[in-house]
């Protein structure tokens, strides 16, 4: 830096630009400086730039060497003059850029600094050293430079929109449903809430109404860009979990053309729920005189869905269809999981099918998996099967159904609870319907699909397939002693089988589900391309990134789903069994009370009591009130 002395010019930064003034005096370590507009700055060592190596007389004279810098301006050619430099590994110095330029007079060097700082993407500077950027160099920072500058107009769009919402301007703005807008706007949202990317998107929201909590801002945005439902709840907003379906399912781009199997022929029938809709899984049974052929027919969805379709990407991030108290979200669009690849009564749809053939005894005789086109009968209701006990052909697969569960576990059904009491929300009521788990249909369907898993696990392994294993860890009273007593199990996923001690098998997967859930569909992608004397396409690795993704997905839906069951149950308590004395059972002592299951649903609840008891004592449970923010109750307990 040269000499500063009254009536120098001099460059200096004010509100984070660069000016040029005129010294007027210098004081210990400050010095006061005239700008053009004739006010008085007073500047520190550090803010100055440059200093002219001359003087000028007064205003006008800085008002003509301005101009002069102006000019110079006009006719410098940076990219001229750095075409012959080659920047030294630290890097120029202002003084050894001038000097190795040869830019010497004051109003060039003024220029050339003024230039310099206005087209950064010329050249680098860090710690007062200059690196000449090359040609790629100063492409890959416009390009930065474009990005940020998308990136500041999106955030800002983000936050107009957000206040409009806040201060009750617009709170339905008017987006088109197909913007390319909303749509990186939800998914921004989705990768913020479920895997804490996009920092700059929070920061602008909790910029924004900072008064406003955050759980009432992302509430507010996501009902604004409508992809949540009317009457989805706030726990399943607050955790990124995707409701609607932003953009209409596009079918594959060239049609399916596998060879298949027609069983069209074949009476084939679906048991589910009356109200099913998503029916991926149907039967049949076929009589002869020393054998009998079990079909166990699941929707092949990788028909209208390629592994490389946004529609499998969509997938891929919801893991499941969801169930809720309030409404059904499926994992794939309506139009697929309720139609296309629905099992619905006289359609023709494409599937993937287990052929088993069985002697006179249900005796195994072969096992055969292919690729087939069927069209179900019809969709029957568990119900309506229940009653159906005797008829043919399904007293045969209630024999066979006998059989299967008692050969894996002397005919026992574990500890399961008969009844399970789901929660369903309609017009604000609020109902818990029962479901019999031990009912002769269910059984049934169960062990189907148990069977239909434990088979595609062993095919899968005997031909070295790809596939994601459905494992069971069991922690052990003595860990040292694989005999001792089971204190606890887990599910896990992998991609190698071990023996699966609930089911009792040497390998389980899951495959019976592929409309309602991600690991089914890959594991179908897998086996179905096999049979079509194809790779699979996903390898190990991909298949363990799977799930990791999965594993983290289903985490935050376990808790979503128990937040929510446990809102609208203490709801339905809290409408129809306030102060009415209800048999429970102490599972839990806490710091303001205990966690019970009341045995008329076999629901838990956290109760807030200054009553005691032992745990595992049954009581009577009074509830006096309930608290839905703290999702718990005030009771007493009756001993």
């Amino acid at each position: 830096m040269e000499t500063i002395n009254p009536g120098c010019v001099v460059a200096f930064y004010h509100h984070n630009q660069i000016q040029l003034g005129i010294v007027e005096a210098i004081t210990g370590n400050n010095t006061l400086v005239n700008s053009l507009d004739g006010s008085s700055i007073s500047l520190i060592a550090s803010r100055i730039v440059l200093c002219s190596m001359n003087t000028v007389a007064g205003l006008s004279g800085l008002e003509l060497f301005v101009t002069q810098v102006n000019q110079s301006i006009e006719h410098l050619d940076l990219p001229g003059l750095f075409a012959a430099v080659s920047t030294p590994q630290e890097g120029f110095t202002f003084a050894e850029l001038t000097h190795t330029l040869a830019i010497s007079d004051d109003v060039s060097r003024f220029a050339f600094l003024m230039k310099l700082k206005n087209h950064p993407e010329l050249a680098a500077c860090k710690a007062d050293n200059y690196h000449i950027r090359s040609s790629a160099e100063r492409e890959q920072y416009l390009q930065n430079q474009a990005v940020q500058k998308a990136l500041q107009i999106y955030l800002e769009s983000v936050y107009s929109l957000l206040d409009d919402v806040l201060s009750n301007r617009d709170q339905n703005p008017h987006i088109k449903p197909e913007s390319d807008f909303r749509m990186r706007l939800c998914e921004d949202i989705f990768q913020m809430l479920t895997k804490a990317h996009c920092p700059e998107l929070a920061k602008t929201i909790r910029s924004c109404h900072k008064d406003i909590e955050w759980d009432h801002k992302i509430i507010a945005l996501r009902r604004a860009l409508q992809d949540v439902n009317p009457e989805t709840d706030d726990p399943v907003i607050l955790a990124g979990i995707p409701v609607a379906f932003l953009q209409p399912p596009v079918g594959p781009d060239t049609p399916n053309v596998t060879p298949r199997r027609d069983c069209t022929h074949l009476n084939i029938f679906s048991i589910d729920d009356a109200d099913t809709l998503d029916i991926d899984d149907a039967f049949s049974w076929e009589t002869y005189s020393d054998h009998y052929i079990l079909g166990i027919h699941i929707s092949d969805v990788t028909a209208a869905l390629p592994a490389d379709s946004l529609l499998y990407s969509e997938a891929r991030k919801r893991v499941s269809s969801l169930y809720l108290p309030t409404e059904n979200v499926p994992m794939l669009p309506p139009e697929i999981a309720y139609d296309k690849a629905s099992l619905k009564a006289e359609e023709h749809r494409p599937a993937l099918s287990l052929f088993v053939t069985l002697d006179n005894a249900l005796n195994f005789v072969a096992t055969e998996f292919c690729q087939t086109t069927v069209c179900v009968r019809n969709n029957f209701s568990y119900r309506e099967i229940d009653k159906r006990t005797e008829e043919s052909p399904f007293c045969d697969l209630f024999r066979l159904q006998h059989k299967l569960l008692s050969s894996r576990n002397n005919g026992s059904n574990g500890n399961q609870a008969r009844f399970f009491y789901y929660t369903r929300v309609k017009n604000g009521n609020v109902e818990l319907k029962p479901i019999d788990n031990q009912s002769p249909s269910r059984r049934l369907v169960a062990e189907m699909m148990i069977l239909f898993n434990s088979l595609f696990a062993e095919y899968a392994f005997k031909n070295n397939i790809p596939v994601i294993y459905r494992n069971i860890e069991r922690f052990l009273s003595d860990a040292t002693d694989p005999d001792s007593a089971v204190i606890g199990s887990t599910a896990y996923l992998s991609v190698t089988p071990d023996y699966h001690h609930g089911i009792g098998t040497e390998a389980y997967i899951h495959a019976t589900s592929p409309i309602r859930r991600f690991t089914d569909l890959v594991n179908q992608y897998q086996i179905c391309n096999s049979l079509n004397g194809q790779n699979p396409p996903f390898d190990i690795k991909a298949l363990e990134n799977h799930i990791t993704e999965i594993e983290r997905t289903l985490s935050i839906q376990r808790e979503v789903i128990s937040a929510t069951e446990r809102y609208w149950f203490l709801r339905f308590l809290e409408k129809s069994y306030l102060h009415y004395p209800l048999p429970a059972k102490i599972l839990k002592h806490t710091k303001h009370g205990a966690v019970v299951e009341l045995s008329d649903w076999n629901r838990k609840i956290q109760v807030s009591t200054d009553a005691y008891a032992p745990i595992n004592t049954s009581v009577m449970l009074v509830i006096m009130s309930i608290e839905t923010s703290k999702l718990s109750a005030d009771a007493e307990l009756i001993l």
